[in-house]
């Protein structure tokens, strides 16, 4: 028995039928698909991109502390109202001086200048900051050239690569990495001490007066990023 002409024609009719999903399928957008069911089609799947963090430091406040004029100690503050701290540089400017009678030079010691970098709560209470620590003396090269001390606080998360739809989503989950930014006050202290004199002075000589200046500068720095979508790679 011979098959019908409607027979003969299934399957050139499920082939068409088939290719035509695909021509449908191949024609979407490549970031959405769409799912169907019986009742027709549904929501839309957005197919995450990928982003490029960046990170990088960003400086946003200083302050400055200065022993000058008979004052041997000094103090000065950057307050830190949630930031995730990158680093703290404490700079010398050229200029400090260190100078005295010089009929009272006889065995007199160069002065010392110390400083102290504390992370001060709410409370008062003030915590100590690695590397924040020192001194120096007003030495010529000081004078001419100043002086920089780098103290690294704290290092960003981690993270090189997010996924999102948008470059808004994969900032918020970049920074979501980050484990809790800081609310404290930085506060920088300056004191200056003279040694007392290793060799007595003769009763006749004027002790002198001494002339000590120098100021220091604390400069923070807080990590901010950049994100860019990644170009999607082309398959040859």
């Amino acid at each position: 028995m011979m098959p019908t002409r409607a027979e003969m024609d299934k399957p050139a009719t499920t082939i068409a039928a088939v290719l035509g999903i695909v021509i449908i399928l191949g024609s979407l957008p490549f970031t959405v698909i769409a799912f169907c069911d019986k009742n027709g089609c549904g929501g839309e799947a957005v197919i995450p991109k990928d982003y490029d963090v960046t990170w990088g430091a960003l400086a946003f406040g200083h302050a400055t502390a200065d022993v000058a004029n008979g004052r041997l100690a000094s103090e000065a503050g950057v307050p830190v109202q949630d930031k995730l701290l990158a680093n703290a540089t404490l700079a010398v400017p050229a200029g400090c001086t260190d100078e005295y009678n010089t009929q009272a030079d006889l065995g007199q010691q160069p002065a010392v200048f110390n400083y102290t970098l504390v992370r001060r709560l709410a409370g008062g209470t003030d915590e100590p900051v690695q590397g924040g620590s020192g001194s120096f003396a007003c030495t010529e090269d000081v004078k001419a050239n100043g002086l920089q001390v780098e103290v690294p606080l704290r290092d960003h998360p981690n993270i090189a690569l997010v996924q999102g739809n948008s470059s808004a989503e994969a900032t918020a989950k970049a920074w979501a990495a980050n484990p809790a930014n800081d609310t404290a006050e930085y506060v920088l202290s300056l004191t200056a001490y003279r040694p007392p004199s290793q060799v007595p002075l003769p009763p006749t000589l004027p002790v002198g007066q001494t002339s000590l200046s120098a100021r220091m500068d604390v400069h923070l720095s807080a990590w901010g990023l950049a994100v860019n979508e990644r170009e999607p790679e082309v398959l040859r």
